[in-house]
Formats: structure tokens, sequence, C-alpha cells
């Protein structure tokens, strides 16, 4: 049967390879129809459009029109070229929110990852099962990179890939994917070796303990062969590929992109060579020694004080509690995600965790650095769990069509039959993630619907200014609440509901919030894809934009802390001794010159 599956599958690409002669001026007619029917769905859903121009001057159509521009001044244009027009097309949007996926196995990294400070940059882990051929170790500075000074290498990264030279948060992105990149997120993939100039802590540059190494990159090849404008060559490369991979052949009809992502998460051993697994493709955003830079379960913050109680390495929450300023028993809790596959789970394992720090703590240390988001319900869930008195959400604009008047209608009668806590609670459960369930929750979900319902027969496409899914405010879960001060350790890599969490905590004045800005993606997300033969698996778009109490959009904004602290270069070499001495200095601040301990603190 594998026999059967591989002849087909070659005979495939065989096909593909006698049509790859086809007419240039008809496969560029089609890119650009591609391009139109992007520009359609943004026009009628992409709703921070008209911000976008206030902010920075940013038009869809021009920027349709460049990207067109590019596709016909392209000789003999290929399958890749055009996927990094398309690309660059999303980047000029400057949104986090959006972007595009192309399917696409090429992807290629190195064994350490790399963070600038202060104009400098230094290694942060590296993969020390690989790393005896390079003695390569944390807080070690780089100092060139592919025979370029690394401040050079980074810059021009940040501007081939990233849509915003001026944004931090595009700096830290740039910084990880310098030794991480995939094809799949439109990144031109290397190949070969690297040479690196490293300077060990100590020494001076142009001394001993400067040195420099070839090294090289662990490379994963396309599978996907190029259905426009291939050579024989690259095609017969990619039969005798696939050749190598007879699972392939059982589910060669299935996207690879849309599993790639899983792969990426959950394997952890690295591609040796051509003729390796794809279950064993090396993440370009995890190893198999530490924690992914974005949604890892514990992150860059040291342990902040001696421990006198910590959860158990299987909890999904890395959680402490240490001895802080004063002799004060703190609390600490890392948030790695709003996203995870068992949320109701998650959440009351969270309100076990508040519950002990509301007894046994008197202040509370929130981390949600490189947070990359998730879902808002869950993120409301934690929030209710937290809070012990109702939260003011924020307001959202949205553009809405036929589906989402089609889902309110849905709802609405779904939802009619609903009339009593004990209705709802008996359809939803106690709580959704956390957040408690009554009618209160139903009516504000009855109402948003409506809502929907009466603007799109007024004749309006655009929705709002509301409160998302029409919850004005986030009530306190009736097992939960922490009445301390709590401090929210923040930075350039949270997006989205890493956006939110800390900017309704600021703008309801129940926390105070330390570190560098959020990236800034203010809205609600969503995908689209739509056949074409040109690689693109789906976009994604942001379909709202929202508001804050001050009507300030968090959408490029982000929220800026209470408590500012950069991340410094003796931070990058001493294990962030400086960000923990600034932790505690903040804490301090927070808690009242107390004369006698609580005796309820034993832990």
């Amino acid at each position: 049967m594998k026999k059967i599956y591989l002849t087909l599958l070659v005979a495939f690409f065989s096909c593909v390879a006698s049509s790859g002669s086809a007419d240039n001026q008809a496969t560029k007619n089609k890119m650009i129809g591609d391009l139109d029917s992007i520009q359609n769905t943004l026009e009628l859903d992409y709703a921070p459009a008209e911000w976008k121009k206030t902010y920075f001057g940013w038009d869809l159509q021009t920027e349709i029109d460049l990207a067109k521009q590019e596709v016909l001044a392209t000789n003999q244009i290929t399958v890749k070229q055009f996927q990094r027009i398309v690309a660059r097309f999303f980047k000029s949007i400057k949104d986090y929110h959006v972007s595009v996926h192309f399917y696409s196995t090429e992807a290629a990294s190195l064994p350490f990852r790399v963070q600038g400070a202060e104009g400098r940059y230094f290694i942060t882990w590296v993969d020390s099962s690989i790393m005896h051929n390079y003695p390569l170790k944390r807080g070690d500075e780089i100092l060139t990179f592919g025979n370029l000074p690394i401040q050079e290498a980074i810059a021009q990264l940040k501007a081939l890939e990233y849509g915003n030279p001026e944004s931090a948060t595009d700096q830290a992105l740039a910084e990880t994917s310098l030794t991480r990149r995939m094809a799949s997120k439109g990144h031109i993939v290397p190949n070969g070796s690297v040479e690196i100039t490293v300077k060990s802590p100590g020494g001076r540059q142009g001394g001993r303990n400067t040195h420099s190494y070839q090294m090289d990159w662990d490379y994963f090849p396309e599978l996907v062969a190029n259905r426009f404008n291939s050579d024989q060559d690259e095609l017969d490369a990619t039969s005798q590929l696939l050749a190598k991979h007879p699972f392939l052949c059982k589910k060669w009809y299935t996207p690879i992109m849309d599993s790639l992502d899983a792969f990426y998460k959950q394997k952890k051993a690295r591609a040796t060579s051509a003729s390796a697994d794809l279950n064993q493709i090396a993440s370009p955003l995890a190893s198999d020694e530490d924690e992914d830079p974005i949604g890892g379960r514990k992150s860059f913050v040291p342990i902040l004080g001696p421990l006198t109680w910590e959860s158990s390495s299987d909890s999904l929450f890395h959680a402490y509690i240490f001895k802080g300023p004063n002799n004060r028993r703190i609390g600490y809790i890392r948030i790695p995600s709003y996203d995870d596959r068992d949320l109701d789970k998650n959440a009351e394992e969270f309100k076990d965790f508040i519950n002990l720090f509301q007894l046994k703590t008197d202040a509370l240390v929130i981390d949600q650095v490189n947070n990359g988001g998730g879902q808002v319900f869950y993120m409301y869930g934690l929030l209710s769990i937290l809070t012990n008195r109702p939260l003011l959400t924020t307001t959202e604009k949205s553009f809405i069509t036929q589906k989402e008047v089609w889902d309110a209608i849905s709802l609405s009668l779904e939802a009619e039959s609903i009339t009593t806590d004990s209705d709802a609670q008996l359809c939803f459960g106690e709580s959704i993630f956390g957040l408690p369930v009554d009618m209160t929750l139903i009516n504000s979900l009855k109402n948003y619907a409506q809502l929907i319902i009466d603007t799109w027969n007024a004749g309006k496409s655009m929705m709002g200014p509301s409160h998302l899914l029409g919850i004005e405010s986030i009530p306190p879960n009736p097992n939960g609440g922490y009445t301390k001060p709590i401090l929210v350790l923040i930075n350039s890599l949270d997006f989205s509901c890493a956006d939110f969490f800390p900017a309704l905590l600021q703008d309801n004045k129940s926390a105070t919030i330390f570190g560098s800005t959020t990236a800034g993606a203010g809205g609600s997300v969503t995908k689209h894809s739509y056949p074409n033969r040109f690689g693109i698996a789906f976009y994604a778009y942001t379909q709202s934009i929202a508001a804050r109490a001050n009507n300030r959009p968090i959408e490029n904004y982000g929220v800026t802390p209470d408590i500012e602290y950069n991340i410094t270069a003796h931070d990058l070499q001493n294990n962030f001794a400086g960000y923990k001495a600034a932790v505690n200095d903040a804490l301090k601040t927070l808690l009242p010159v107390k004369e006698k301990q609580n005796a309820q603190h034993s832990l």
C-alpha cells in the first residue's frame, strides 16, 4: 500500500513538472487576483484600517498597488518571491494580529539565542547537547554574525522581516529570529554555515577571550515543491525527499502547515539530516532543554527571593512564595499564556494558588512577560478569580457582515429558553474558565447579539463602541479574590490578551504594572483561508479595535508600565540581578511598614 501511495505522489509531482513552464504572465495575473481577494477581505473586515491611516498614514489601496507593481516588475516570478511580496504587504500594516502563513516545511536554527540591551547582544540560552563543539555560554557577548557587526546583522534582519523599525517588539522578534527561521512564516531561510565572533565575560575585544566559530545551520529542507516556475532539478529533488518520508504518502492530502505548529511545540528532537522524519523538525522557537521564549512555563525572571514554598513541576503555573523586602511573604505566579488545552482545569488550579496566596502572603507578583495571548474568556476568568470587585472592561468597534448577524440570531434563539441562573449553569456549568455563569452573563450575551442585529438592520456595517460580548464588567469569582497589593510584570513580547490583562488591572487601579511597554495587539483576531496556487495557508487579521477607559486604543500603543524597567547588559550577563533588585524595590513601595509578622504566614 505504501508503494501505491508513493507512486501516486511521485506521479503528482511529475505532472507538476510538466506544467512548470506555464506562461509567466498568466501566473502574474493569478497573483494579482490573489491580492485583489486579500484586499476585498480587509476592506470588509479589517476594523483598525481607519486607525492605521490616522496613526501612521497606512492605506490599503496604496499598499496593494505597491504589491501588484512588485509582482509585475519581477521577471519570471516564483512562488517564493510572491510569498515574500505578500508577507511584506501584511507587515506594512504594523499590526501584531496581522500575519500570513505558508505551506512550507523549510526551517533552520542555530543552537543558541541572543538578546540585546544597551546596543550590545548576549547569548541567553545554549543547547548544551550540541554546544560541546562550540563552547558558548550564557552571558557571552556576540560581536559579529555572518561577517557583519551583530548590531548591523540584527538591523538588517529587522528591516527584512518586520514592519516597524521603531518598535521594541519588532526588535525583540528580530533577536529571537536571528537563530530561528521558518519559511512558513515568510522568512528567508539560510543554509550552510555562518561565522560568529564571541567575547567571554571579562575579556576585551581583540584579547584572548574573543573567539570565532563557523557554525552549521540546523536545516530542514522544503518538501512542498513550487507549482509555478520550478525547474526539473528542484522537482526531482522534492520527489526524492518525499520518497524518504513514506508516512507523508498516507496524508499528503492534508495541508502540512496545519500540523506544523503542533510539531514545533511538541517535538523536541532536531533534524540531523535531510532524511530525518518530519516529526523531528526542530522548532525555531523551542528546544530540548529550555522554555519557549514566548509562552514558556518559566520566563527569564529569576527567583525573586528565598523560597518557602513552590508548586510542583507538573503544574501549568510556576508558582512560589518567597521572603521579600522586610522579610515579607510574597507570592509569585507565572501566567505563560491565555491559551491551553484544558482551560477549565487551569482556571481551577489558578484559583487554588490565589486562595493560598490570599492566606499566606502580603503581596503578589504576576509574571506574564513573553505571553503570546490567547482566549479572552479565559483571560476574563483569571481576572475574575484574581479580583475582589467588578472590573470595567474595554470597549471595541468591529465590522459585521451577514455571518455575524446569522451567529447573533442563532445565539438569541438558542438562549431564549435560559431564564434562570440554574438554567444557565445547567447549560454552561458554574463558570466558564473561572468566569461565573449566571443570568447577568447570559443577558450580556443576549444584549450583544441583539445589538449586532439592530446595527445591521439600521444599515450599518461597523458596530460599537460596545463592550466585547456585552460584558461591561468582570464580576469577582465567589470562591477567589486577592485583596493585597499586586505587581504585574510585562514586556514588549506581551501580545493580545497579554495587552488586555495589564490594561484592565491598570485602568481599574487594581495592580501596579512593572517593566516595558507591551506589544499593542489591541483587538480580536480572525483567520481566513481560500483556495490558491501560491502556498498561502491562511492569513490572520484584526476584526475589532479596542479602547481603554480613557478612550486610548491598545492597538500600537500597548500598555505603558507604572514602573518602567528596561533590561540592561548587566542583567543579561548576571542572571537578571538588576531586574530582580528592581522588582523587590517596587514591592517595597507597595508594602506599608509592618512591625510584626503575621502568625498565619507559616509557609
